[in-house]
């Protein structure tokens, strides 16, 4: 993604293998929310062949923001263009009050962590990405993790969503050691034809719940993820 999140890692760091993803994903003028900041990874390129706007962040932590735009550790945003709209709170709430049918990207990239934000990814907070999302637009989250199987916890989970439609790409070329790890994005969309630029990629297969339950508002479990990430190692 031109963001260089998960689906540029997923991608092998292959530009070449990248641009026909995100030319099914961005267009060549799009309005992208990202809420999950996080540590200045995220950037727009200030030259290319798309130009991304309006860049929305969000994030809960004051201090992150302030690492994030000093150019002593990080210059992704000094070089971001358009400069990014960057929101502080909680990216849910924040996200609840913008307009519904009014992104063409939503990148959530918070759970590649041992304490991954759960809210963020109940079958609630899914409905909240999609509502916000064109009728053409894209869910991407990032679900890269080394201890819990968020893979099935989606495909549990999206079951909760009708009309909803989505697969899993995943890059299990890296040889899983803590030198290289293996890449995992999960994307959503409100219709069949949004997603079709992607369904030509190798590395797309369907949901999958593997007995897990989905996680709710009202109900989640790290435990069952866990022994599940365990059982298929």
């Amino acid at each position: 993604m031109l963001t260089q999140l998960g689906l540029y890692k997923l991608l092998g760091e292959n530009p070449e293998r990248t641009w026909p993803v995100a030319r099914g994903t961005v267009k060549p003028i799009a309005r992208l929310i990202c809420p999950s900041y996080g540590y200045g990874r995220e950037r727009m390129p200030a030259n290319g062949a798309l130009v991304v706007a309006v860049n929305h962040f969000s994030e809960i932590d004051p201090v992150i923001v302030g690492i994030a735009n000093n150019p002593r550790y990080f210059t992704f945003l000094k070089h971001c263009q358009p400069k990014p709209d960057i929101v502080l709170g909680d990216a849910r709430l924040t996200m609840a009050k913008e307009a519904n049918d009014s992104f063409d990207l939503i990148i959530v990239d918070a759970f590649s962590s041992d304490a991954v934000p759960v809210h963020l990814m109940t079958a609630e907070a899914l409905r909240l990405y999609l509502d916000k999302a064109k009728p053409d637009g894209i869910v991407l989250l990032h679900i890269s993790n080394r201890y819990l199987d968020l893979d099935s916890v989606l495909g549990a989970t999206v079951k909760l969503l009708p009309g909803v439609h989505g697969f899993i790409i995943s890059d299990d070329e890296a040889d899983g050691s803590y030198a290289q790890s293996t890449s995992t994005v999960a994307v959503f969309a409100k219709s069949n034809e949004a997603l079709e630029p992607l369904r030509t990629l190798k590395e797309i297969s369907d949901f999958d719940d593997n007995d897990l339950r989905a996680w709710t508002d009202d109900y989640s479990d790290i435990l069952g993820p866990f022994l599940s990430k365990r059982r298929n190692r």
